[in-house]
């Protein structure tokens, strides 16, 4: 790697001999510009990130590029440049500055500048270009150091070299830059009040490149000897002299060769070697080495702030600082460890219980009926009345009472199985832990509870206890339980996989609880934990440290104390297999930068978007769509979190954890806007999500247009349907009324031609038969009145036979037909008053509709008058462009529910024979009835059968739609 930077996005961008790369913590991607866009060459020796986001990078064969997001605007000797290497790039106030083997350039805007004598710079190579941070520009060129100040536009002689050697400069904070040549000469240079101060500089061997980190130390990379640091404060104490500090291959840096150093936005350190990219971050966590062993232990004295901790031996530790207090005691770790009220500290070392008190160790006796191969002891335990416990593998638990060793202390109720872990709470009661799960509880009265499994708190092997209060927290190989009034409840987090192999929990001064497992150091806010002691089942946030953090290797599985406490120093300490770590909750480093979130590109069926614009469009009908995206946190990249949503798709945000890509199958087509936001380390969010807006472009099948056509055939075909179904239902009717009006016809022949023809016969013989008489015969007369009143019958015959052979007439005259019948009627029922009323417009009526609907009006009227017993009769007539309707309504008492129910009366055809005609002409008849209201009989006819000038074409139905 020849070159290093951060971008805008908080991500590095490196410069190599195979082309220009980003790097998001986690993994390098090449980068890649749009189509038509190319890079000079592959060789790229500096890159450096510019504030309006665009990158500027130079090559090793001469020429420079400038890169804004995918396109890349190229500066060679066409636009004014040198044919020669840009060694060195630099960027103030919008201007971009370049030094290399034909001098000294400046880039505005697009225009290329040869800074020359002109600009007070000799002529020549000019290598090393800096910008301190007060935004002066230092040059080394030709044995000399220029300097152009802040807001000025000559360069000036900031020092020249006796020995006319041409020194390397970089940039220091607080301000100036450091200079040193190959013969050993060193300075630090300042600018300020109009004139150059130097001072005695730091003489650190070989450096390469420097970095002055925002923490005060200052950082130098070498070529052979891998990275030096000097701390902040022993740059204060030691000035020049100071204590170098020194990482290397040895300590794994990935080469002594080490090039570019830069500091990123969170405060981390990225050193770039011969062989890869190494970062060094602040520690949360202090280390320090232990003897290996299988087992190590903690145990807090009661009576000093000391800690101590075995792993072969006995150690205690102050504020951090580790003091060994015994020579070595076993090559295969210890197991228990127990700090007494009196101060003293007991040590279990395999088969041997060992007495540590005023630093001299002591041996104590162990029982004499122990049996069996292998008689380690597991854990050491002391109760109220201040007698050891002591568990023994394969033998049992013991207790120890002036010099005596009662098995199980006297208590036969304890189980007999492998116990592992032991507590004395602060009431004097003791906590027994088992392999199978189980939990025994001794109270400081003597009495004796015992949750075997499956009644335990089913954790598997119980491993350590800590208080909480009023409650117990018991941890184990499957998690932690809380146990609180004879019941268990399980400690539950946001992700369970992080409690597994559990052999450490405290309580610290400030109500957290940490947890010390195989997955590493888990802390639980207290206003976490009360929310699970108030509402069991819930899932707590938490807080992880692991490798990450300085944290080294994990607990030991078969400790038998614990391996997390804290001390009276305020410290908590954490045992491993090989270190002891330990912390100061009250000063732990949190990561207060938001990151920014990005996204990278996105692809669509293989079809890849590369720089992807805020808004483009993708091809119709996409199966598959991923978008990819970064987090622009470097500080511990494995732990960013995600959450994204598509709007116009997702009802709400999904938590992506660690994924750094979304996927979306068979999107519709439409405008969709994708967001992402992420948060760091610390669990700090963006301070605002990164979008993009695409459009799924539609098939022609799914196209407004192709949906309009389908539409409008969809009308056409239901018009067309409408059409076939009215003509066969106008047909239908047609072929009824043909059948009607025949039979009326029929009726009409046979009544003139058999019953009326023989009437008028007959009634000729009576009159005949009348004249013979003698005049003052007394049945003359009678005969005489007979023919009288059979012409009468006659004409009326005739009428009904004109009636028969209908024809076609107005509305009007149907109405004034139906009028004149409820006229009669109410002369016949004079209580009932009659009211007529005529709605729509005169119609002509069909030859059919006008006798039908006559009859069916004549049959309701005359039930009206006779049946309801009503008040009032209505008489309506509605001639519309829909249809003709006909109306009866009274007040009366209404028609049985029984009745109405079916439909006639039993004997009776009236109110069969009004549906049955109003069926045949195509529409339909009406009846509703109640007490309270009266009868309303309602016939309605289509308009194409009642009306003779009825329209039927397609313009009518539209103007039914419309209107």
């Amino acid at each position: 790697m020849t070159a290093m930077t951060r971008g805008s996005d908080g991500l590095l961008w490196l410069g190599t001999e195979d082309g220009l790369f980003r790097f998001d913590g986690i993994s390098f991607k090449r980068y890649t510009p749009l189509p038509g866009n190319a890079l000079l060459s592959e060789h790229v020796i500096n890159v450096i990130a510019a504030p309006d986001g665009s990158l500027w990078v130079s090559y090793l064969f001469g020429g420079m590029s400038r890169i804004n997001g995918g396109k890349v605007t190229n500066y060679t000797e066409r636009e004014g440049l040198g044919s020669g290497q840009i060694s060195s790039l630099a960027i103030d106030r919008g201007v971009v500055w370049l030094a290399g083997t034909d001098g000294v350039y400046r880039v505005v805007g697009s225009k290329v500048d040869h800074v020359d004598s002109k600009g007070g710079i000799p002529s020549g190579s000019a290598y090393g270009l800096v910008l301190d941070p007060s935004d002066n520009l230092w040059i080394p060129v030709r044995g000399k150091v220029m300097v152009l100040p802040a807001g000025q536009f000559q360069f000036q002689v900031a020092t020249v070299l006796s020995d006319g050697k041409t020194p390397a400069c970089w940039s220091t904070l607080p301000d100036g830059v450091r200079c040193r040549d190959d013969s050993g000469w060193h300075a630090h240079l300042r600018y300020g009040n109009g004139r150059v101060v130097q001072t005695e500089s730091l003489d650190l061997p070989s450096p390469y490149n420097y970095l002055s980190a925002t923490d005060g130390s200052l950082w130098a990379t070498t070529y052979g000897h891998g990275v030096q640091r000097i701390s902040a404060a022993a740059l204060r104490t030691a000035g020049p002299g100071a204590s170098v500090e020194t990482f290397d291959s040895r300590n794994g840096l990935a080469s002594d060769f080490a090039f570019d150093v830069m500091e990123d936005r969170e405060g981390s350190i990225w050193v770039s070697t011969d062989r890869g990219l190494d970062q060094f971050r602040p520690k949360t966590f202090h280390t320090a080495a232990i003897p290996p062993a299988n087992a190590t232990t903690l145990a807090k004295s009661g009576r000093n702030s000391q800690v101590y901790f075995a792993s072969d031996r006995l150690f205690s530790v102050v504020d951090g600082r580790i003091t060994q207090l015994t020579d070595r005691l076993t090559t295969d770790g210890i197991r228990a460890l127990y700090s007494a009220d009196d101060g003293t500290v007991w040590i279990g070392v395999g088969e041997t219980l060992l007495h540590f008190a005023d630093g001299k160790l002591s041996k104590q006796a162990m029982p004499q009926d122990l049996n069996g191969s292998r008689k380690d002891i597991q854990s050491i335990s002391e109760d109220a009345q201040h007698c050891i416990w002591v568990y023994v593998i394969r033998n049992g638990l013991f207790r120890l009472h002036d010099g005596v060793w009662v098995r199980k202390g006297g208590h036969a109720e304890l189980p007999d199985q492998p116990q592992h872990a032991s507590m004395r709470d602060h009431l004097g009661n003791l906590w027994f832990g088992y392999l199978d799960g189980g939990v025994a509880n001794i109270s400081a009265t003597g009495q004796v509870r015992v949750w075997a499994p499956p009644k335990g708190p089913q954790i598997g092997a119980v491993k350590v206890f800590a208080e909480l209060g009023n409650a117990v927290l018991i941890g184990g190989d499957e998690g932690v339980v809380i146990l609180r009034d004879g019941q268990f409840y399980r400690l539950e987090l946001v992700d369970a996989s992080n409690l597994r192999g559990v052999t450490g929990l405290v309580i610290a001064s400030d109500g957290d609880l940490w947890i010390n497992g195989s997955m590493g150091i888990v802390r639980v806010p207290k206003v976490e934990l009360s929310e699970t002691l108030a509402h069991p089942g819930y899932k707590s946030n938490f807080e992880m440290f692991d490798y990450h953090d300085g944290v080294r290797n994990t607990p030991s599985p078969v400790a038998g104390l614990g391996s997390a406490l804290q001390g009276l120093d305020g410290n908590l300490y954490f045992a491993t297999r090989t270190d002891l770590n330990w912390i100061d909750p009250r000063t732990i480093r949190r990561n207060a930068i938001p990151p920014v979130a990005t996204v990278d590109e996105v692809t669509s069926d293989g079809q890849t978007i590369l720089w992807p614009s805020p808004t483009f469009e993708l091809r119709p009908n996409p199966q598959t769509i991923q978008i990819r995206y970064e987090g622009g946190s470097l500080l511990i990249p494995d732990r960013v979190r995600f959450r994204y949503r598509l709007e116009n798709y997702d009802n709400d945000w999904t938590d992506a954890g660690g994924r750094r890509e979304a996927y979306y199958s068979k999107l519709p087509p439409g405008r969709y806007t994708f967001q992402v936001a992420a948060a760091n380390d610390a669990g700090v969010w963006s301070n605002r999500a990164a979008s993009v807006t695409f459009t799924v472009l539609p098939t022609f099948v799914q196209t407004i247009w192709f949906k309009l056509g389908v539409l409008l055939g969809l009308i056409a075909l239901f018009f067309l349907i409408s059409r076939i179904r009215l003509n066969l239902t106008k047909r239908r009717i047609a072929n009824h009324m043909y059948e009607i009006l025949g039979e009326r016809q029929r009726i009409a022949r046979d009544l003139h031609d058999t019953l009326l023809q023989s009437v008028q016969a007959l009634m000729f013989k009576v009159a005949v038969a009348t004249k013979k008489l003698p005049p003052d015969s007394a049945v003359r007369p009678i005969l005489e009145a007979t023919v009288t009143q059979s012409d009468q019958v006659l004409l009326e015959g005739r009428k009904l036979i004109m009636k028969l052979q209908t024809k076609e007439e107005p509305s009007d005259a149907l109405l004034d037909t139906l009028r004149e019948v409820g006229e009669e009627l109410r002369n016949t029922y004079p209580s009932t008053q009659f009211v007529v009323d005529a709605r729509g417009s005169e119609r002509i009526l069909s030859t059919v509709v006008n006798p039908e609907l006559g009859t069916i009006g004549r049959e309701a009227l005359a039930n009206a008058f006779r049946h309801a017993d009503a008040a009032h009769v209505w008489l309506t007539l509605d001639a519309t462009p829909e249809e003709l309707r006909l109306d009866v309504r009274d007040d009366g008492r209404g028609i049985d529910k029984e009745v109405l129910t079916q439909g006639y009366r039993p004997g009776h055809w009236g109110l069969r024979n009004m549906k049955e005609r109003a069926r045949r002409l195509g529409g339909h008849c009406e009846i509703t009835s109640s007490p309270e209201t009266g009868t309303t009989i309602e016939i309605a006819i289509p308009a194409f059968v009642a009306y003779k000038d009825a329209p039927h074409g397609v313009r009518e139905r539209i103007r039914k739609l419309l209107g």
